[in-house]
C-alpha cells in the first residue's frame, strides 16, 4: 500500500465513522 492510498484509506474510514455517528444521532432523536 502506498502512502497516498493509505491516507485515502484513513480518510474514507473516518468518513464512514462520521456518517455512522450522524445516523446514531438521528436515530436517538427519533426515539425521544
Amino acid at each position: 500500500m502506498t502512502f497516498h492510498s493509505f491516507l485515502f484509506f484513513i480518510r474514507s474510514d473516518a468518513t464512514k465513522t462520521r456518517i455512522t455517528v450522524c445516523e446514531g444521532a438521528i436515530y436517538a432523536e427519533s426515539l425521544f
